[in-house]
């Protein structure tokens, strides 16, 4: 009787043990492999190297813009600021000098590749080509200095204006040919003629923005 009784129970858990096994088998409903679905969208991925490689090269060249436009700002008001040397001559002398620096810095910023004498031939053909007739206009407000009185007045107010703008007008083209990969042996200031006119306009009005 006890041993019928044992076989009873063996029994019993036996079916209960299938049951268990045959629920664990059997496939989710369409609500659960829903939940499924909406979960996994839900985690959270890493971002591809790609795009993280990408965002990082777009702040750098913010960045070099950035950087190369305060270089050009800086280099228009210190030519600004030379063109009101009261001496004919030195600040002709001054202003190139402002603007080759300016050249070097914008250069060694992209690595373009720099010397004195391609820097100098570079910028002179740049002035030139912005405005013929400025240039020979500032080298006589220039001479003018020497000149008592109106002459004075009359240099010291056109020479510091024509520098700031032909500074800036020569900057941004250059950050504009460097950015798009060219180097000095490379630079045609042709093709930039438009370009020069509106900057030189912008940095003109920079420069009388600003008191010297």
């Amino acid at each position: 009787m006890a041993k019928q009784s044992k076989n009873q129970e063996l029994k019993a858990k036996l079916a209960a043990s299938l049951d268990s096994t045959a629920a664990d088998d059997q496939p989710k409903s369409p609500r659960s492999a829903e939940t499924a679905r909406k979960t996994a969208a839900r985690a959270p991925s890493s971002p591809p190297e790609t795009m993280t490689a990408a965002s990082s090269e777009t702040v750098t060249l913010q960045s070099n813009v950035e950087a190369a436009n305060s270089v050009v700002t800086t280099s228009a008001l210190l030519a600004a600021g030379a063109g009101a040397i009261p001496t004919p001559g030195w600040d002709m002398a001054a202003i190139a000098g402002v603007q080759l620096k300016m050249l070097a810095d914008l250069s060694k910023l992209y690595g373009v590749p720099f010397t004195e004498n391609l820097g100098k031939s570079v910028i002179s053909t740049t002035v030139a080509a912005i405005a013929p007739g400025m240039v020979a206009n500032s080298s006589f407000a220039s001479a003018l200095k020497i000149v008592p009185g109106l002459g004075q007045l009359l240099s010291l107010i056109a020479v510091p204006a024509y520098a700031g703008g032909l500074t800036y007008a020569a900057g941004r083209v250059f950050i504009a040919h460097f950015e798009s990969n060219g180097d000095l042996l490379s630079f045609n200031p042709k093709k930039f003629s438009s370009q020069l006119a509106d900057e030189l306009k912008a940095g003109m009005k920079k420069v009388a923005a600003v008191k010297l």
